[in-house]
């Protein structure tokens, strides 16, 4: 019980980062660039965790030629998955951006558990499970797709006068990062699991993913220096620099939990927290996000998506 509870906890952290970093977007008018400021903030805050729990940030060469290569790839799997998110939210609107990456999360993370890929613990894709699975995601349709609907059926469909169908190549794009997710979490808990240390994988993951992110900036969206100041003083708030400590969160919840409750748990535990974190910054306007009161459908999704994952849970 304590882990499901952790996991909804880490779960939570993600749409705080989110909302921050949507805010920091605006303030210096350049997504990449705020990403990097994520990564940052993010990279310093667990590299302070791992030293104050007793590791060592340095990595031996014996160590980094005794374990496969893909390993490392957490990080730059996170950044994929960042850059991806900017793509498609523009193209498909805020409620497929959401869809479509967790429809890829879970049925990513179910192949990975079954197939026990990136040394992820064995769960086989059972009967329970697939129940647990459809459950959720009647849950995540009931949370983020049905309430909009009912507002307005036309915005469901896509972003602008779209149609569902006329945005295959970005729906898939979309499934596609969902998957490139699940990969990141389970790498990064193999990455814990032979450190011994879920700080310090977390801390290499945003690392390498901070240097990557550093070169695309460079060559794509350098910023100028005279009009960052001018807009930084002129829109700064001290809680827009905060998204990355909630990503730091994010990124050490999931290694410490992989290894415990295997990819596909994880991923389904954290869904809830995501979407319950998401309504709650709703409901109170959080970080300067405009009030949404939560309505019966959503509270309903929420409670059969935990139904959920306790059916994957016990069976």
């Amino acid at each position: 019980m304590f882990f499901i509870i952790f996991g909804i906890i880490v779960g939570i952290t993600l749409p705080f980062q989110i909302a921050t970093n949507s805010k920091l977007q605006q303030t210096i008018a350049s997504s990449l660039q705020a990403c990097l400021v994520n990564f940052i903030i993010g990279t310093i805050v667990l590299s302070i965790l791992t030293l104050f729990t007793g590791q060592s940030l340095e990595i031996s060469t014996n160590f980094i030629q005794s374990v496969p290569s893909w390993i490392w790839l957490g990080g730059i799997l996170g950044v994929i998955y960042q850059m991806g998110n900017i793509l498609l939210f523009p193209r498909l609107g805020g409620v497929q951006t959401v869809l479509m990456p967790i429809l890829g999360q879970i049925f990513g993370s179910l192949i990975i558990d079954n197939f026990r890929l990136f040394d992820s613990p064995f769960h086989a894709i059972t009967f329970f499970r697939i129940l647990g699975v459809i459950l959720v995601l009647l849950g995540i349709l009931t949370t983020v797709v049905l309430p909009k609907y009912s507002i307005n059926r036309y915005r469901l469909i896509g972003f602008k006068n779209k149609s569902f169908s006329g945005n295959i190549g970005w729906q898939l794009l979309g499934i596609v990062c969902g998957i490139v997710n699940a990969c990141q979490v389970a790498i990064n808990g193999d990455l814990g699991r032979v450190l011994n240390s879920p700080s310090k994988a977390s801390y290499i993951s945003l690392f390498t993913g901070t240097i990557l992110l550093l070169v695309i900036v460079y060559l794509f969206d350098r910023p100028s220096i005279k009009k960052l100041e001018y807009r930084l003083n002129k829109y700064n708030t001290w809680w827009l620099w905060i998204g990355g400590i909630f990503g730091a969160a994010f990124v050490f919840g999931n290694s410490f939990l992989v290894p415990i409750l295997g990819t596909g748990m994880t991923v389904s535990i954290v869904l809830v927290g995501q979407l319950s974190g998401s309504l709650l910054i709703d409901e109170f306007g959080w970080v300067g996000v405009k009030k949404n009161p939560i309505n019966l459908l959503q509270i309903i999704g929420i409670l059969v998506m935990i139904l959920g994952i306790f059916i994957i849970k016990l069976f």
